[in-house]
Parts: structure tokens; C-alpha cells; sequence
């Protein structure tokens, strides 16, 4: 008898816990449903904010309550799958703030620019080669440079030929490493430290006297005939004139007491746009800071290589997330452009009379529409 009761009493102790433990259980369960659907109706809340933002033109504040809702997105990521109720569900709801993303920060996701042409397939140097950047347009025509050794490529998109000059007439000429476009053609930094003067007319390249620290200059840009040259030691930006083949000693531009650190590109139209590899953009007009208010991006600008700027828009080049960000003038957002394909990103030039731009991604070059 005592044999039954204790095997009644053990039966009776293993459900009583079963059954606390089932308890304990749907209690965790119950605070993991409700903590999951507080989670989704702030992310829909925050959707809702972007979405009335987004009508009255606030693109701050349509940005700041998606990255909110994204943040609250990525919990949810980690929540137990028992809590998440109707997971197809969540999946649309992370479809839809991810299509509003684009919207709001104007990303324009191409996943197969047109290609034009590759340098590479006009080379005939078994070299490989390193494209230092993509100029123009200039009578109709691109012109990209060579970095590992002296050559200008002269770009006919149209006809989608590539004519290769080669300045071997000038003794020690060995590379360009920095270009920047003139009135009469383009100025190259070259190695060694010397300036020269290339004329895509007739392909003619002089060298032009000067005593300019070439090796501590980290950009350059021309504006009417003065060349403006970005000091990566002293922070300064110089303005130099140039008289027929001389670069001369440059003067101070920046009238304010400002020393650009870290300064790696810079871009002119008149103003003068300089950008740091810590993604600050910063606009300067007849030598004082200006305002010029960058706009929030997803993802946020960390290293912007290369600026250029044309009267209208500033371009922003970063490799690093494989996009183009196109600004106004006041640092307002235009369109950004996104590609897979662009994983060696080198510049980018805008073609008003195509309303194309044309991307320099390793040795090939891109056509992609500007919709904005």
C-alpha cells in the first residue's frame, strides 16, 4: 500500500512541477508576445512619422524616425521565434520601411549600369592598369589619366573609341598622379614633382616652372586661369596664377583662420568645397566659410574620396559603400546611386546634354540616367 502511495505521491510532485514550469513558460511567452508587438507599433508609429514628414517635405525628420525604426527593427531581429506571431508579416513590414528608405534618403539602386567601354581592352601595355580619374566633358570628348605611367586617354563615348597618348618625347615624365581640367586642357601633378600642361587638341604635353611642395598637395582644382592646390600638411588652401608656362608661387585663399585637417578633396565653382576622409563636407565662398549643411544619409557619409562640382551639383564619390551622392549647392540631397557593380569606384562626371553620368568603376566606365 505505502508502494502505491509513494508512486501516486512522486506522479503527483513530476505534474505539480510540469505544471509550474508550463506556467513560468507562458508567462515568459506572454511578456516576449507583448514586448514583440510594442516593438512592431513603434517601428509602424515611426513608418507613419516618415511617411507625414515625407509629405510636407522634411526630409530630416523623415530620416530620423526610420533610422528610430530600423534601431527597433534590429531588436525584433533578436527576438525569440515563438514570440513572432505571423512572420510574413514582419517581413513585409521590413519590406515596406526599407522601400520608404530609399525614398526619403533618394537612393537609386542600379544593378546593371550600362557599360560603355573598358580602357583596358584599348591598352596595349601588359601593365595593369591604374585609372586616376575621369575628366569632362571637353570638345566632346572624356579624358581619363594613368597613374602607374604617363598617358591620357581620350574618351569618344558616342563612337565608344579610346585614342591613347603616351608622352614619351619628355625625358622622366614617369606618371600623373592629380588632374585637374583649363581653359586650354588639363594640368597633371606628376611624378616626379612637376606640373604639365596637357592639350587634348593635338595631344601636346609641356612642362610648366614652378615651386609649388607638390608632394604635400592633396588635390587640386582650376577656376578661370588659377590653379588651387589642398595642403595636406598645413591644412591651407592656395591660389596660384598661371602665366603662359609658369605655376606661381601661390597666395593664401581662405581669409579666416581655418586649417583643413585631414583634408583629402576638393572641388570649385566659384565656391570652394573641401572634404575630409572622416566625411565632413564643408563649402567656402571668396575665402570665408559658407553654409553649407550636409543632409542626413543612410548609411551616414564615413569616407568621401573625391568631390567635384559644376554650378549646380556637388558630386560625392565614396568606394566604400559603392555610391555616388549627388548635393545642391546648399548641401541639400539631389539623388544617391548605388551600384554592385561599382566596386572599384574612381570618379564620376555629369553630362547635362544626356543627362547622364558617366562612372569610372576600375578600368571600365558606366552610363547611368540622373532622375532627379
Amino acid at each position: 500500500m505505502s508502494k502505491y502511495l509513494f508512486i501516486a505521491s512522486l506522479l503527483l510532485a513530476i505534474l505539480f512541477i510540469e505544471s509550474v514550469f508550463s506556467i513560468a513558460h507562458e508567462k515568459v511567452r506572454t511578456r516576449e508576445l507583448a514586448r514583440y508587438q510594442e516593438s512592431v507599433n513603434i517601428v509602424e508609429m515611426k513608418q507613419a512619422e516618415a511617411e507625414a514628414a515625407l509629405i510636407y517635405g522634411d526630409q530630416e525628420k523623415a530620416g530620423s524616425a526610420l533610422r528610430q525604426a530600423k534601431v527597433v527593427l534590429q531588436k525584433i531581429a533578436s527576438t525569440p521565434l515563438s514570440a513572432v506571431k505571423d512572420k510574413s508579416a514582419l517581413q513585409e513590414l521590413s519590406a515596406s520601411i526599407e522601400l520608404l528608405s530609399q525614398k526619403v534618403f533618394r537612393i537609386t539602386t542600379v544593378e546593371n549600369p550600362e557599360g560603355l567601354l573598358d580602357l583596358a581592352s584599348f591598352s596595349e601595355v601588359q601593365t595593369p592598369l591604374a585609372i586616376g580619374g575621369l575628366m569632362g566633358p571637353y570638345q566632346k570628348k572624356f579624358y581619363a589619366f594613368n597613374t602607374s605611367f604617363a598617358a591620357v586617354y581620350l574618351i569618344d563615348l558616342n563612337a565608344r573609341t579610346v585614342t591613347i597618348s603616351s608622352p614619351d618625347e619628355i625625358p622622366g615624365l614617369e606618371r600623373f598622379t592629380k588632374a585637374a581640367m583649363d581653359e586650354g586642357g588639363m594640368l597633371f601633378l606628376t611624378s616626379p614633382s612637376r606640373i604639365a600642361r596637357f592639350n587634348p587638341l593635338n595631344s601636346s604635353v609641356e612642362i610648366l616652372t614652378t615651386n609649388l611642395p607638390l608632394a604635400d598637395i592633396a588635390d587640386i582644382a582650376v577656376f578661370g586661369k588659377r590653379l588651387y592646390s589642398l595642403n595636406r600638411v598645413t591644412g591651407s588652401i592656395m591660389r596660384h596664377d598661371i602665366a603662359n608656362t609658369e605655376v606661381r608661387q601661390g597666395t593664401p585663399w581662405l581669409s579666416q583662420d581655418i586649417a583643413l585637417a585631414g583634408a583629402t578633396s576638393l572641388a570649385i565653382d566659384g565656391s570652394v568645397y573641401v572634404a575630409d576622409a572622416q566625411g565632413m563636407i564643408r563649402k567656402f565662398t571668396r575665402g570665408k566659410e559658407d553654409a553649407f549643411t550636409l543632409p542626413t544619409l543612410e548609411p551616414p557619409l564615413r569616407a568621401p574620396s573625391r568631390l567635384t562640382a559644376n554650378g549646380t551639383h556637388v558630386i560625392v564619390i565614396e568606394p566604400t559603400e559603392r555610391r555616388i551622392i549627388v548635393l545642391d549647392q546648399s548641401g541639400a540631397l539631389i539623388q544617391q546611386v548605388i551600384s554592385p557593380a561599382f566596386d572599384r569606384l574612381i570618379d564620376a562626371v555629369y553630362d547635362a546634354a544626356s543627362r547622364n553620368f558617366y562612372v569610372l568603376n576600375g578600368t571600365r566606365i558606366y552610363a547611368v540616367p540622373f532622375t532627379f
